[in-house]
């Protein structure tokens, strides 16, 4: 079976955080492989931001009402369609 997707199909979601911090390097990975994703016509005209401000994720999961504050170390990663294609942004 093709790796990509295998690696589709046996997907798991974990909800379990450690206080391990994410790294710069590992969020640009991530930012990276969703900016290379599919779209519409190709043009990929979206904007991805990583949240690592930890004030900020406080607000951002207020914002979405969520019911618990944010692991320590989330790095909550916000997403945008627009006109033009945008790169990545940490904030």
């Amino acid at each position: 079976m093709n790796e990509v997707i295998k690696a589709i199909l046996e997907r798991r979601t974990y909800r379990s955080f450690t206080d391990e911090a994410v790294s710069a390097e590992q969020v640009r990975t991530i930012l990276d492989c969703a900016l290379a994703a599919p779209s519409g016509m190709g043009k990929q005209t979206w904007k991805f931001t990583a949240v690592v401000n930890p004030e900020k994720i406080q607000r951002l999961a207020a914002a979405v009402g969520a019911a618990q504050s944010t692991p320590g170390h989330c790095v909550p990663l916000v997403g945008a369609g627009g006109p033009a294609a945008h790169d990545s942004l940490f904030v």
